[in-house]
């Protein structure tokens, strides 16, 4: 791997640990009203939930940092680098609207959109690369359960 490679992967890296933590910031302040709401069975620990989210976001910089290093500069590489950016921006907006905004049936649809957004990355990076593809496996498991836990939520609540 070259130095401008390996600066890219600690910049992609990088990136993910701040995305993490914007998220955490808006969850954070939205715990209060979150422990108020009507939660499915099923809901999993807030520390749990954490971790969970910061293996994913590691696991995605792993399977963009292999594409990155791989893929020939074209447009699938151009879709594709902007699709992992998308997603990125499509977690912080459900993030807002269900920790900050309080509105559900959006963060519904916006934990919809995600999920769709992972689906396009795994088929995209799987013509790239499988490894960094099956690194998304669980991004897509766990966005599944996310997308239903959220439904759930919004039937609950309104």
């Amino acid at each position: 791997m070259n130095k401008q490679n390996t600066l890219i992967n600690y910049f992609i890296f990088y990136v993910a640990t701040l995305s993490f933590f914007a998220v955490g910031a808006i969850t954070t302040l939205g715990l209060d009203w979150y422990r108020t709401i009507i939660l499915p069975t099923f809901a999993l620990q807030e520390f749990t939930v954490a971790v969970v989210w910061a293996a994913l976001f590691m696991l995605v910089a792993g399977s963009m940092s292999m594409v990155w290093n791989v893929a020939p500069r074209n447009k699938v590489f151009t879709a594709l680098t902007a699709l992992y950016m998308g997603n990125s921006l499509l977690v912080l907006l459900w993030n807002y609207l269900f920790f900050g905004a309080h509105q559900l049936s959006y963060a519904a649809g916006a934990a919809g959109l995600v999920l769709l957004s992972v689906v396009a990355l795994l088929v995209l990076t799987w013509k790239i690369s499988s490894r960094a593809s099956l690194l998304l496996a669980p991004y897509f498991a766990w966005m599944l359960y996310a997308v239903y836990f959220c439904y759930q939520v919004t039937i609950l609540n309104t």
